[in-house]
């Protein structure tokens, strides 16, 4: 006599009648109406009517409608991640760029391993290895939360290891590179800008969001208040990046004499253009006056580099490198580039200057040694 089925779990059957279409049924906890898969055979539905009903027993929320990982990403996004509106505009690029078109429509209790590693495999073929690990770890912490809620029973992304990449490192121009670069630049709008990153460390969104009211040429300091950052696809002053970012700069006659030059040459500019002109008070305006698009200044620091002979490899952050590495071969204190830079601790700025940092110990070291030599020789 064949065993009567538990009521509540599930049942398997063809339709239409002979042609040979299985499809399993699992009535809904909550009253709803049932789910239902299409499966390719009667053994294939009450192996999947097993699981969903361990999942089930497990605690692991069933949901009446499948969710797609479209919908998981977008919850995620916006319900979920408390982070700065830089970020996830950030992350909403990844997922739009890199996750939705290979996997968006994909329901989450069909995201398996296998899966997973295949959308890596595209995803290789077209970028590179940073970029395929960003975008596994956008994913993971998504799906870590549908893990969390028991939407899922676990993460599809476990025992997978994403492409570790090679961490490009920074360089750092010497003194001469830098008047190098800075000749080149010499009598363009932007000159002041170079000069500025290349003795303050400044960052670029800092740069570019540095206002005259935040310049002080009276008590030599520039205040770092606030930076512009592309938001939907438009600059929007922001907050610094973090609280220790919230500095004050000081300022040599040197830098007063570039920043007061800059600001002549800006009133003249602003009579040029005339109605065309955009008052926002910025210090390295675009040419009317509005905010500078970041993808412009790195297009005239490509130029700019090609002119002096520089590697076109070189990014922009690179000048803040080069800043922080100028500082500590002059002899200033790692606490006090710290601050300047506006690390978040002395600790961050001693490993990425950590080549610099042992070098000037060094010379510090070796000029004891000179020293005890030099009065030993005295005392013969």
């Amino acid at each position: 006599m064949a065993r009567r089925r538990e009521k509540g779990s599930g049942t398997v059957y063809e339709y239409p009648k002979g042609s040979g279409v299985w499809w399993a049924k699992m009535p809904d906890d909550s009253g709803n109406a049932p789910r239902k898969w299409r499966v390719s055979s009667k053994e294939e539905g009450r192996a999947l009517l097993r699981d969903k009903l361990r999942e089930r027993d497990d605690g692991v929320h069933v949901a009446q409608r499948p969710v797609t990982l479209n919908q998981q990403l977008h919850y995620w996004l916006h319900e979920v991640i408390d982070v700065k509106a830089t970020t996830r505009e950030d992350y909403a690029q990844v997922c739009q760029a890199r996750i939705v078109p290979y996997l968006g429509s994909t329901r989450l209790d069909a995201l398996h391993p296998p899966v997973i590693r295949r959308w890596m495999r595209n995803l290789s073929n077209q970028y590179a290895p940073n970029t395929v690990r960003n975008a596994f770890v956008v994913l993971r912490a998504a799906l870590q939360v549908a893990v969390n809620e028991r939407m899922l029973k676990f993460n599809p992304t476990d025992g997978i290891k994403p492409p570790g990449g090679a961490q490009r490192e920074s360089y750092a121009l010497t003194a001469d590179e830098a008047q190098r670069l800075l000749r080149a630049v010499e009598g363009h709008r932007l000159y002041a800008l170079y000069f500025v990153a290349l003795v303050s460390g400044m960052r670029e969104g800092e740069l570019i969001g540095l206002r005259w009211p935040n310049v002080d040429l009276v008590q030599r300091e520039i205040r770092i208040r606030e930076q512009v950052q592309l938001l939907k696809n438009r600059p929007q002053h922001v907050p610094p990046k973090s609280k220790e970012s919230v500095r004050d700069i000081p300022i040599d006659d040197d830098i007063s004499a570039v920043l007061q030059q800059h600001w002549e040459y800006q009133q003249d500019e602003r009579v040029r253009m005339e109605e065309e002109w955009h008052e926002h008070l910025l210090v390295f305006p675009s040419m009317v006056g509005t905010p500078l698009r970041a993808r412009n200044l790195i297009r005239h620091f490509k130029t700019a580099l090609r002119r002096a002979g520089l590697p076109e490899n070189l990014r922009f952050h690179d000048l803040r490198h080069s800043a922080g590495s100028l500082m500590l071969a002059d002899g200033v204190p790692l606490t006090d580039v710290s601050k300047i830079l506006g690390h978040s601790s002395v600790a961050v700025t001693a490993s990425i200057y950590a080549h610099s940092y042992t070098e000037n110990k060094r010379k510090a070291i070796a000029g004891v040694t000179r020293r005890l030599r030099q009065a030993a020789s005295g005392d013969h």
